[in-house]
């Protein structure tokens, strides 16, 4: 299986915060990212044209601001790099029904931890 590089995700990252509105209700700008990482505007512009390495409590903070688990970014770096240029159609399906119930673990394990919360 290929590897994605920190490019491709950091990529996605930037493509998905820049279609976020539909997930959050509002465009998503690069200082919003930077507020919810609690960096300068500077310091998350430079995440996003690679000249700064994205740590991991990072990477999931702006998932998260953009309504998305990281999961849901990696597949999206996946699904724009070569890796699946030549997947056989059939596992393409597979992997996205796979990825489809793990967005829906995720969503019934948040529901879950957010009820637990509220007694």
């Amino acid at each position: 299986m290929k590897k994605i590089t920190e490019q491709e995700v950091v990529e996605a990252l930037k493509k998905l915060r820049k279609s976020a509105e539909d997930r959050v209700g509002k465009k998503v700008t690069q200082s919003d990212m930077a507020e919810q990482l609690g960096v300068s505007a500077r310091q998350y512009q430079n995440l996003e044209t690679l000249h700064s390495d994205i740590s991991l409590t990072q990477f999931i903070k702006a998932c998260h601001a953009i309504g998305l688990t990281p999961i849901e970014v990696i597949f999206e770096a996946y699904a724009q790099s070569e890796f699946l240029e030549n997947t056989n159609p059939a596992l393409l399906k597979q992997l996205k029904s796979l990825f489809n119930m793990s967005k829906d673990l995720f969503r019934v394990m948040k529901e879950g931890d957010e009820g637990t919360k509220e007694e």
